[in-house]
């Protein structure tokens, strides 16, 4: 044992700091802490795995530091010993059932932290004992890049780290004898040559190459907005942490930013007549990060009977009376979904409601599972809003023209009662204002103005909707303010507040809207036609104030076209390239359920469409039927010329110190080519098989010699020179079955 320490010491020294560098992102992810104490424990591993080889001690003692490790992290009031373990097992099994029955849609800790102790373990193995570098290398940075793309973390450095130390390993594995002095200064020279180039290409890529990044962001973005909108990394990011970013509506919207996965699950279905938003609340509070509600509190009645709402400021026309029929899922959301326009609903089962009118929301206990709506639709006619004007008032032009208007003196200058959705935080720079002017500048009328604003935010090329590359705000700047001068890749929700923000710089009344956009046609029933909307479809758009027609609707975010407009406005919005049946059909963008975004989800971005939408159905039928063949070839290839060589190194791999098992494996196979006389000795049969077969090179000659000496002597065969005769005997072996098959 001593003999095997001495020479694997500084190999089990560089696995022991992989090991702890790998499991660094995941203690970060479950905020487990403890680190200190996992690194005494994989450090004692590594010791373990090191010193013995039998598994009648390795594997208690593995046990043993196992259980340990999940007591410190997870002790359930109990102490270590039989009524721990007890405990741990109910906690996991309950655990475990909450994921099968879908009551979470994460992974619990104590299931993770069991998965990773056991995937630490069989690293420290894998790399110790087999030194299977590369696959364990594989590993470790197939899990970072999970932990990188779904939870949000920075994995560069631990990266760098990994992939510079599995090649010192490596290179310590080419040349293990203590003679090689100069090959291991060689190895370690090149480890640190690497290690020093792959961290300066990796900090000064972004900087010398940024068009290239944008390039490659940019190309491949329709690409993930697809697998996105299949629910792919959803059903990746369920079984990380507590997801943050799964789209879906949320009461906090304080901090909005940062990547949204889309989430199908289904919230209710409507029977109507024609497609609509769906209305949960407005804010007016925008803080420079984010959303706040009213803090007013809100007027609470028991059973309301019919509650009949509608905003008391439009005075136009409504529609004829239609009715609209909601399921909800179950268990139904508390908040109503409500249509614009106005409608009269009956709340003869519900015990109590709450009426939020500063944020225009209505809460319901115990929600019926089936709810029936009158309603009558408004109309917004385009030409009758050009002709609307926005009376800013003198002391708030002054401030326009000086522009100095990011004050949050609005409300104090403003005197349109009941508009009071002007004010702006100090954190918004002048850079804004100065940007809305300059589209409004050549526009005449309130209505003109907006219609400016929308139509830069839907169209201009320079913004890109993504809902996986949206990056978060950093700390010390304006949500707004990095999006439309930064970034400028998001969804529904830096869409809606760029445009209210803008409006609100240059004086006209704008507030913020979220609910959920018409959903997906799923049925036509004659006249009716019924929609499913999912979380998928919560979305965000900005409402704005017309004298006379109160708050209307507007849609920036690219893609979308409002189905509450009027006919004039649709026809005006066809840069959306959508006709309406798309819009019933699509998805749309959600909100972030924790972390306090109203991340939205939207339908995808146009350049999604490309995957499916540039080649016609048949070029489709084709290229899948040709990738099918190709694979199909590729697989015969594979195993017609090589399904020796696969089957030899799966055998390595599982027993990698068995010469013996290896050498029969060659022996049947030389044997399919030469036959051998039953009984004819063995080192007579491969002397006879080389004289035919020259190219083998006295190799089989030796490799017989070996396993006569293993088998009958019980002398084992040096392992280095067994693998050279193995690998040698089995690239022969492909080449000439490569050759006579053809």
């Amino acid at each position: 044992m001593g003999e095997k320490i001495h020479k694997g010491w500084f190999f089990a020294l560089l696995s022991f700091l992989i090991l702890i560098t790998a499991s660094s992102p995941f203690i970060a992810v479950y905020n487990l802490g403890n680190q200190f104490f996992l690194s005494v424990m994989l450090g004692l591993i590594c010791l373990i795995t090191l010193c013995f080889n039998h598994f009648l001690i390795t594997v208690p003692l593995y046990f043993l530091i196992y259980t340990f490790t999940l007591y410190v992290y997870f002790p359930l009031n109990h102490l270590f010993g039989i009524s721990w373990v007890s405990a741990f097992y109910d906690s996991l099994i309950q655990s475990y059932n909450q994921v099968i029955s879908g009551e979470v849609s994460y992974l619990p800790n104590t299931i993770a932290l069991v998965i990773i102790l056991f995937f630490l373990v069989a690293l420290a193995i894998l790399l110790i004992q087999y030194e299977r570098i590369w696959l364990s290398y594989l590993m470790i940075v197939g899990y970072h890049f999970m932990l990188v793309i779904f939870n949000r973390l920075q994995l560069g450095w631990p990266l760098i780290v990994i992939t510079c130390l599995s090649v010192l390993l490596y290179q310590l594995k080419r040349y293990p004898e203590t003679g090689k002095v100069m090959e291991k200064r060689k190895a370690g020279i090149f480890s640190l040559l690497l290690l020093a180039f792959i961290a300066g290409s990796s900090h000064y890529f972004q900087q010398s190459f940024p068009a290239i990044q944008t390039a490659l962001y940019t190309k491949t973005s329709s690409v993930r907005n697809f697998f996105n909108s299949q629910g792919i990394y959803n059903q990746v990011s369920q079984y990380g942490i507590q997801s943050n970013t799964r789209t879906g509506f949320s009461d906090n919207d304080q901090q909005l930013g940062g990547p949204i996965m889309d989430d199908p699950t289904v919230l209710f279905t409507a029977l109507q007549t024609k497609a609509h938003y769906w209305r949960v609340e407005t804010k007016d509070s925008y803080t420079g990060k984010g959303w706040e509600a009213a803090s007013a509190p809100p007027q609470t009645t028991g059973n309301p009977g019919t509650l009949i709402l509608s905003d008391s400021d439009y005075q136009g026309t409504l529609a004829t009376e239609t009715m609209i029929a909601l399921t909800f899922s179950d268990p139904p959301p508390q908040y109503l979904p409500q249509p614009y326009g106005k409608f009269e609903v009956n709340l003869d089962r519900v015990t109590q409601m709450e009426y939020i009118e500063e944020n225009n929301r209505v809460n319901l206990s115990q929600m019926p599972i089936e709810l029936d709506i009158i309603w009558q639709e408004p109309n917004y006619p385009a030409a009758d809003l050009q002709l609307v004007s926005n009376a800013i008032p003198e002391a708030l032009a002054e401030q326009l023209e000086s522009g100095s208007v990011i004050n949050g003196t609005f409300n104090e200058a403003m005197d349109l009662p009941p508009v009071t959705s002007i004010e702006l935080p100090n954190s918004v720079p002048v850079r804004v204002q100065e940007l809305a002017l300059e589209l409004t500048e050549q526009e005449n009328g309130l209505y003109n103005k907006v219609k400016a604003i929308e139509h830069y935010l839907k169209t201009d090329r320079s913004f890109r909707y993504s809902k996986t590359d949206t990056p978060f705000t950093p700390n010390a700047q304006d949500y707004v303010d990095h999006f439309l001068f930064d970034s400028k890749v998001g969804y529904c929700d830096n869409f809606s507040t760029s445009m209210v923000v803008l409006l609100r710089s240059i004086g006209i009344p704008s507030r913020w809207a979220k609910g959920f956009n018409s959903g997906e046609l799923i049925e036509n029933q004659g006249e009716l036609k019924e929609y499913s909307v999912r979380n998928s479809h919560a979305h965000s758009w900005p409402e704005v104030y017309f004298e006379g027609y109160g708050w209307i609707p507007f849609e920036p975010t690219p893609s979308f076209s409002n189905p509450d407009v009027s006919v004039e406005e649709a026809d005006e919005s066809s840069e959306s390239n959508q006709d309406s049946s798309t819009v019933e059909s699509s998805s749309t963008e959600a909100q972030r359920i924790e972390n306090s975004t109203a991340a939205s989800s939207e339908e995808e971005d146009p350049q999604t469409e490309e995957i499916t939408s540039l080649l016609p159905s048949a070029v489709l039928k084709w290229f899948a039927a040709g990738a099918v063949l190709a694979i199909a070839s590729s697989v015969w290839f594979l195993l017609h010329y090589y399904f020796f060589l696969i089957k030899f190194k799966v055998y390595q791999f599982i027993r990698p110190a068995n010469f013996a098992g290896m050498y029969q494996l060659i022996l049947k196979q030389a044997e399919k080519t030469e036959s051998r006389g039953s009984t004819e000795p063995l080192n007579q049969y491969a002397v006879r098989f080389e004289e035919n077969y020259p190219e083998f090179e006295g190799v089989f000659i030796s490799l017989t010699q070996l396993y006569e000496q293993a088998i009958y002597g019980g002398i084992e065969p040096n392992r280095k020179t067994s693998e050279h005769l193995l690998i040698q005997a089995i690239t022969i072996f492909t080449k000439f079955n490569k050759k006579r098959q053809r």
